[in-house]
């Protein structure tokens, strides 16, 4: 892939000796060129597939993530009931262990659907990163522009390549 760069530089001559008026002061520069500003950043030509990628796989990410901490948290949960003598601690559950044990099985569920689904969210915007066409690269731009400065003046070079 190729990538785009843009360069600025500025040149600038202090110092040198400017005309003085009658009382000793440099009058005003005054100049007909509009002062120059550096050229902007070229824009970025992504790809709509690589653009749809990243939101792929960051969603992905997302999922995988939730799923875990869900996971992470029934394992928990199914931990406390097991041991806890007022839930499930002895043979027999209660019915507060038994409502915590459902529970428990929810959050399985859905973590499990979360992480599957933040797999092949992660797999997808992998494969169109992957896959997306290289942008085209856009024009070599150069510019040089004169800048003038009090008691003195610059050259403000710039191009995108």
């Amino acid at each position: 892939m190729k990538a785009r760069a843009a360069l600025a530089l500025g040149i600038a001559l202090v110092g040198l000796a400017a005309p003085r008026s009658a009382t000793g002061q440099t009058p005003p520069v005054a100049s007909s060129a509009p002062a120059a500003a550096a050229p902007s950043a070229p824009r970025a030509t992504g790809s709509p597939e690589r653009t749809g990628g990243f939101v792929a796989a960051g969603l992905g990410l997302v999922g995988v993530g939730a799923g875990v901490y869900l996971a992470i948290d029934a394992a928990s949960d199914a931990g406390t009931a097991a041991t806890e003598p007022g839930l499930c601690g002895t043979a027999i559950c209660t019915e507060a262990g038994l409502s915590l044990g459902a529970e428990v099985r929810s959050q399985r569920i859905v973590a499990a659907v979360l992480t599957g689904l933040g797999l092949a969210g992660l797999t997808t915007g992998a494969l169109l990163i992957a896959f997306a066409p290289e942008p085209e690269p856009g024009p070599v731009t150069v510019s040089i522009a004169p800048v003038p400065l009090p008691g003195g003046a610059g050259v403000l070079i710039g191009g995108a390549f």
